[in-house]
C-alpha cells in the first residue's frame, strides 16, 4: 500500500516544468517579433504583387484604350464608305428609273403604231424581255455591289476585333497570381 500511497502523493504534488532556455516573460516577445516579422514578409510582398498588377493593368488599358479609338475610326471611315455606296446606289436607281419612264413612254408610243396584232405583240415581248434584262443585271450589279461594301466595311472591324482578342488573351500579365 505504500506504493499507492506515493502515487497519489505524486499526483496531488505541484508539477514543475522542464528547464526552459528563455524566461517566461521573453516568450510573448518573440512570438511578437516573429508575428511582426511574418507581417512585414506580407505586407512587402502584398505591395509588390500590387505594383506589378497596377503596373500591367495600366499597359492593358492604354492598349483596350488604343483598340477602342481605332475601332471608332474604322466604324466611322466604314460609315463614311457606306453613305457613299448608298450614295452611289441612290443615283443608280433615279437614273433606271428615269430610262425605264423613257423606256415605257417609247413602248407605249410604239404600240400605238403598231399596225398589226402581231406587231403590237412583236412590241411587247422586245419591250417586257428588255425590261426583264435590264433589270436582272442591276440586281446583279447591286448584289455586287453589297457584298463589295459589306467586304470591305468588315474588314477593319475584323483587324479590331482581332487586336482586342489578342488583348484580353493577355490579361494574364495582369493578375500574375496565379503563376506564383
Amino acid at each position: 500500500m505504500a506504493t499507492a500511497a506515493k502515487k497519489a502523493a505524486l499526483r496531488r504534488a505541484p508539477k514543475t516544468a522542464a528547464p526552459e532556455t528563455e524566461t517566461p516573460e521573453a516568450a510573448p516577445e518573440i512570438a511578437a517579433n516573429e508575428a511582426f516579422a511574418t507581417a512585414g514578409a506580407f505586407a512587402e510582398t502584398a505591395a509588390r504583387q500590387y505594383d506589378a498588377f497596377l503596373t500591367a493593368f495600366n499597359g492593358q488599358a492604354e492598349a483596350v484604350r488604343e483598340n477602342a479609338e481605332e475601332f471608332a475610326e474604322a466604324a466611322r471611315a466604314n460609315l463614311e464608305t457606306i453613305q457613299n455606296r448608298a450614295r452611289a446606289v441612290s443615283a443608280d436607281f433615279v437614273a433606271a428609273a428615269q430610262d425605264e419612264t423613257a423606256r415605257a413612254i417609247d413602248f407605249a408610243n410604239e404600240l400605238v403604231r403598231a399596225r398589226t396584232v402581231a406587231d403590237a405583240l412583236e412590241i411587247q415581248r422586245d419591250y417586257w424581255t428588255n425590261l426583264f434584262e435590264t433589270r436582272l443585271e442591276r440586281v446583279r450589279k447591286l448584289a455586287d455591289a453589297s457584298v463589295e461594301t459589306a467586304r470591305e466595311s468588315f474588314e477593319p472591324f475584323a483587324k479590331s476585333l482581332n487586336a482586342a482578342a489578342a488583348t484580353a488573351g493577355s490579361l494574364g500579365k495582369v493578375f500574375p497570381f496565379a503563376a506564383k
